[in-house]
């Protein structure tokens, strides 16, 4: 039975990219597992630390589709908390556009642009996502409690999620020859243009099987990227 702390793990060992994000204004980010791992765990460590996430809790991702968005469901996932995509019954609150509607809960704001250090004007009583992030250690501080019978919040336990096997096409380009052709490891998947929970639903049990996500609005940077599969994007199991 796995859980996502086994897939942080795993990640962890990883010297190869695990994710490449595009976004607007040319903007693209590459992380390898390592360092995905590492920005999971200082998530976590900031959720467990400074605002008592644990087994059970609550955690609303008031986000878009975005690479960020993909480390705090990990990071809450690792701790045993449940996601939600609305406000109601949420313990915590992550979003990078703080309103009225997150002042009944904890809430952590996040900075999306690649290069930001600190949360512009940031609420009162809010976390700093970004700043408080950094200062967090590269280790759990705690031993994480997340398991696979845990509910991730797509309709799927922990291990349900890394089980799933995502609907996918071989890439037409000629880099669809690289990785296994009957399987994921050592392959590139592109996920173009998904809501957050369908993201989160794909890219997970993707990084499951060995390979990377390449996530972007289109398919124009199949070729450049070595894609050797596309997702076809749908509501998650």
């Amino acid at each position: 039975m796995r859980s996502i702390v086994d897939l942080i793990t795993d990640l962890s060992s990883r010297p190869h990219p695990c994710l490449t994000w595009y976004g607007g204004e040319n903007e693209r980010v590459d992380l390898t597992g390592k360092t995905g791992a590492n920005w999971i765990i200082k998530a976590a460590n900031l959720l467990s630390t400074e605002l008592a996430c644990e087994p059970g809790s609550k955690v609303w991702l008031d986000l878009p589709a975005h690479w960020r968005s993909l480390v705090w469901a990990h990071a809450a996932w690792s701790l045993g908390a449940e996601v939600t995509f609305s406000g109601e019954e949420a313990d915590i609150a992550i979003t990078a556009t703080p309103g009225d509607a997150h002042t009944h809960v904890e809430t952590v704001v996040i900075a999306l642009a690649a290069l930001a250090r600190r949360v512009e004007d940031l609420p009162a009583d809010a976390v700093d996502g970004a700043a408080d992030l950094m200062t967090q250690a590269d280790d759990f501080m705690f031993p994480p409690e997340g398991g696979p019978d845990d509910e991730t919040g797509l309709g799927l336990t922990q291990q349900e999620l890394l089980a799933a096997r995502p609907e996918l096409r071989r890439s037409s380009t000629a880099a669809a020859q690289v990785g296994d052709p009957d399987g994921l490891p050592g392959g590139r998947v592109l996920v173009v243009g998904a809501s957050l929970p369908v993201l989160l639903s794909q890219v997970s049990p993707v990084w499951a099987g060995g390979a990377s996500v390449v996530i972007a609005g289109d398919d124009s940077v199949a070729e450049a990227e070595g894609v050797s599969h596309v997702t076809r994007t749908g509501a998650p199991a």
